[in-house]
């Protein structure tokens, strides 16, 4: 076990320990100081989400194993439940029932690693732009359904906060971006892709900015906790971009 831990860090340099510990003690504070004494379990489970979250990235950035599969079914979980809090259905699924099963496809990862560190890989242009039709055409599709969402859908509606925006979500088209762009990075990141990252960038840019309309329509602070995570996440796409050019899992 031992032997295991430390194979985590053996890669690691001055630069990645002080981005991690930045980035972990930073979403930390946004956490405590942004706390919501009247919904103590939202902002606890905000505060476990955004903190392993942050983790789990740096550890994917870095092409760790072990402990990058232990990080993210929680993550999942606890950025499920916030997403069903602020009506962002898209992402509430893709948390809970995609990319919290999602993880078994870490298996590939496993069989793959050497030292703790897996091998990654590139795209061609045809595949590049085949993802780029279908990430555009089920936004446009899964952004109008979403807008028509509300408390009043049947069944659906059960699951929607009425109290937060008139029970509507928010960023509809945002959202159903998020939705496909994030199932299409994942696979990308389970599959070694090095586009991934890429991809990311533009994910976290854009659900930042559906953080944002939500954070300035909740009467709390709580909210902030994630826009500010993927304002760190943003910045860690790019750092993930440097990691897999540069660090020897490159091939």
């Amino acid at each position: 076990m031992k032997q295991i831990i430390l194979a985590n860090f053996k890669n690691w340099t001055k630069i990645d320990i002080v981005w991690t510990a930045f980035s972990l003690f930073l979403i930390t504070c946004v956490c405590v100081l942004t706390w919501d004494a009247s919904d103590n379990l939202i902002s606890f489970i905000v505060l476990a989400g955004t903190v392993l979250g942050m983790l789990n990235v740096i550890l994917v950035a870095k092409c760790e194993v072990w402990i990058n599969i232990a990080t993210a079914v929680l993550v999942e979980i606890a950025m499920g439940i916030c997403y069903l809090h602020w009506n962002m259905l898209g992402n509430a699924i893709l948390n809970l029932f995609i990319f919290l099963p999602s993880n078994i496809a870490f298996v590939y990862w496993v069989k793959k690693q050497k030292d703790n560190t897996v091998p990654v890989r590139k795209l061609n242009i045809i595949s590049k732009l085949i993802l780029t039709v279908i990430i555009l055409a089920i936004t446009a599709i899964g952004g109008f359904w979403l807008s028509t969402v509300n408390a009043d859908t049947p069944i659906i509606g059960e699951f929607i906060n009425a109290q937060f925006y008139g029970g509507n979500n928010p960023a509809p088209y945002l959202d159903a971006f998020s939705f496909i762009a994030n199932i299409t990075a994942l696979i990308l990141m389970y599959c070694l892709f090095i586009e991934q990252w890429y991809l990311w960038v533009l994910v976290d840019a854009i659900t930042l900015v559906m953080w944002i309309i939500t954070a300035a329509n909740d009467p709390s602070l709580t909210a902030y906790n994630y826009v500010a995570m993927y304002v760190l996440w943003l910045l860690n796409a790019i750092y993930g971009i440097r990691c897999w050019k540069k660090s020897l899992c490159f091939s």
